[in-house]
């Protein structure tokens, strides 16, 4: 657990993360405090489709909790999109997924991967 916590602080301090700025675009909603928040990936916005179904609303997605990066200075009642000053405690799963634990990612790490559609909130 320690290397996976020691990972998530190096990506929030990594500058170069994440490498292509245009992916600040995939965030979708503000980043406030305790907000729950949710994503997918290319392969799950195909299978909605292939399937008939709206990935946002009728598909087991990801989703955690934004949490902030412990010392740094932020506005407590919201954090704009794209502030990269962030964590998500991921604690859900697509279904096919088996033996999931709570894991931590840092936001500019998640939006880093090319794979990913979006990340949104239900609020």
């Amino acid at each position: 657990m320690r290397k996976d916590i020691t990972k998530v602080f190096k990506d929030v301090e990594n500058i170069s993360l994440p490498k292509d700025l245009n992916n600040l675009s995939k965030i979708h909603c503000s980043l406030s405090i305790g907000q729950r928040v949710y994503w997918y990936y290319q392969e799950d916005l195909d299978f909605a489709n292939d399937h008939g179904i709206d990935v946002k609303k009728d598909f087991d997605i990801y989703s955690g909790i934004v949490i902030p990066v412990p010392d740094i200075d932020v506005n407590t009642e919201l954090m704009g999109g794209g502030d990269t000053d962030t964590i998500i405690i991921m604690d859900q799963y697509p279904t096919e997924k088996e033996n999931c634990q709570y894991t931590w990612i840092a936001i500019n790490r998640l939006i880093d991967d090319y794979n990913l559609i979006e990340v949104f909130s239900r609020d």
